[in-house]
């Protein structure tokens, strides 16, 4: 994977997945060590060496991005900034449930609409 638009959105999508099945320990321990870190959109987001820890495991070809990335600027929140990783992930995941939602509604069997609208007259 050498493109790195492509590699950010694998990297979304495997760090919200992560951060979905590990949310109540992740949760835990940034409540009890005051770890979250305020974001522009007035949402939080774990640590950034939480999830820069994360992702490295989950996608190994990021390995060959933080080399030059940390020689360039080793600021860890502008290095999350790069990697499209500077989101809410429980803003996130909301959204994505609500779309979800949206187009199964939208997707229904018109057969099915016809009959819950007649159900509700």
């Amino acid at each position: 994977m050498s493109n790195f638009e492509e590699l950010k959105a694998t990297l979304k999508e495997k760090w919200l997945s992560y951060y979905e099945h590990n949310r109540s320990w992740i949760n835990e321990m940034l409540e009890n060590t005051k770890s979250w870190v305020e974001i522009s959109d007035d949402g939080y987001r774990p640590s950034s060496y939480l999830i820069i820890g994360a992702i490295s495991v989950l996608e190994p070809n990021l390995r060959n991005w933080l080399i030059p990335f940390c020689e360039l600027n080793s600021e860890e929140d502008s290095i999350i900034k790069v990697l499209g990783l500077d989101f809410d992930p429980e803003k996130e995941l909301e959204k994505r449930a609500k779309e979800a939602s949206n187009s199964q509604n939208s997707q229904s069997d018109p057969y099915l609409e016809e009959i819950r609208k007649q159900n509700q007259n």
